[in-house]
């Protein structure tokens, strides 16, 4: 298939290219503009289109694809809200415009990445059946991966595979120190203590990358309409998770208690195991990749 990834220069992106290109599809990345000279060493089998989500036209796309993965997430998300219009820019009207021309262009199958934020959290396994938090105030950042979904949600029936997937903390070598994990292994490794809600802090399943981009990559094979939790096969609490990342690095993690129950992001994967049949990394296994490389 010609697969056209948006976000392909990004953390799960390069991955995602790596394994798409290595089953013999053809694949077109597109990638911010500053990110061309790094996507070109690390994507060296894909053809790469720069182009900014921001400000995304159709005009700016190909012709034709066979497949859409839409990764792409605002590079500044958390800058709200300074720069909520970019935000909005790559997770809501991208979203929509790339579905607009998919369907001119005959797309076939199109997988949609949002975050298994958009629950609100909980105290149980979320499940793809539960409501979608709409009355949480969950940020401006999982409001426009709300909005996505809702706006893929008219579109789904124009296609023969519309995926939707959720993530639960992706995680692994190389990414950014201020996502989830790899902040938890700085500041343990810094001796930053990590604030624990509650005296275990919360429950959650992280997966890791190499995991989450198979089962990307997997979802194109799928038929029909579907939404999919991904996440890893582990659920542990965060004084849990920093003691096996103490044991990886060498350090002691230090904590500080904070008053109130902990939110819980815990994915359930039944659906994630039976669809997509991705074998799952152990999570101190993961964790030693991350640490060391």
């Amino acid at each position: 298939m010609n697969v056209l990834i948006t976000g392909a220069a990004g953390f799960v992106g390069q991955r995602l290219c790596k394994v798409l290109a290595a089953s013999g599809h053809e694949v077109l990345a597109l990638v911010h503009p500053d990110s061309v000279e790094r996507a070109a060493h690390e994507i060296a089998d894909a053809q790469i289109l720069p182009v900014d989500l921001a400000s995304l036209r159709a005009a700016d796309l190909p012709g034709r694809a066979d497949a859409v993965i839409s990764l792409a997430q605002a590079r500044h998300f958390r800058e709200f809200p300074g720069l909520a219009q970019e935000t909005f820019g790559v997770n809501v009207q991208a979203t929509l415009t790339l579905l607009q021309w998919a369907v001119s262009a005959g797309v076939r199958r199109f997988v949609q990445l949002s975050s298994g934020g958009v629950y609100g959290g909980g105290r149980e396994s979320l499940r793809e059946t539960d409501l979608l938090a709409l009355h949480v105030p969950l940020g401006f950042y999982l409001g426009t991966k709300q909005c996505s979904e809702v706006i893929f949600g008219n579109y789904r029936h124009f296609f023969a595979t519309a995926v939707t997937l959720r993530p639960f903390f992706i995680y692994g070598p190389g990414q950014r120190k201020d996502m989830f994990v790899a902040r938890l292994i700085e500041s343990i490794r810094n001796g930053t203590a990590v604030q624990l809600q509650g005296e275990n802090g919360l429950r959650t399943n992280p997966i890791f990358v190499e995991d989450a981009s198979a089962a990307f990559a997997r979802a194109l094979d799928l038929d029909g309409s579907h939404i999919i939790n991904v996440a890893g096969p582990e659920v542990l609490t965060l004084r849990a998770l920093c003691e096996i990342i103490g044991r990886a690095v060498g350090r002691a993690p230090i904590y500080e208690s904070r008053e109130g129950p902990p939110v819980d992001y815990v994915g359930e994967i039944s659906q994630l195991t039976s669809k997509l049949r991705v074998p799952l990394t152990p999570i101190a296994e993961g964790i030693e990749h991350s640490v060391h490389g």
